[in-house]
């Protein structure tokens, strides 16, 4: 399992290979998720993204490293209430 550091350093070295932005599908992988996902929030702009001279949609890099640490976050804590859930239950069950 990564670190949210070790994350933002991957998001980092990414963005400095395409000039500081990063294509959705790579946004994806850094974050552990389907890039499915990553378009369907930039299509509801909750992720922000422009089209490069080519057509492509690109992220910039904070705009990535700012989503993938809120994202990380978010998951750490609804995998924490989880656990808290089913240690409260384990509990109640003992009891």
């Amino acid at each position: 399992m990564t670190t949210k550091t070790q994350e933002l350093e991957v998001t980092e070295e990414v963005a400095d290979e395409n000039d500081g932005t990063i294509s959705p599908i790579e946004l994806a992988k850094l974050a552990g998720v389907r890039p499915q996902m990553v378009y369907q929030y930039i299509g509801k702009g909750n992720i922000a993204a422009e089209r490069n001279s080519n057509g492509k949609l690109r992220v910039q890099e904070s705009v990535a490293t700012e989503w993938v640490a809120s994202y990380l976050e978010r998951k750490a804590e609804r995998e924490a209430s989880k656990l808290a859930k089913q240690e409260a239950e384990l509990a109640g069950a003992e009891a």
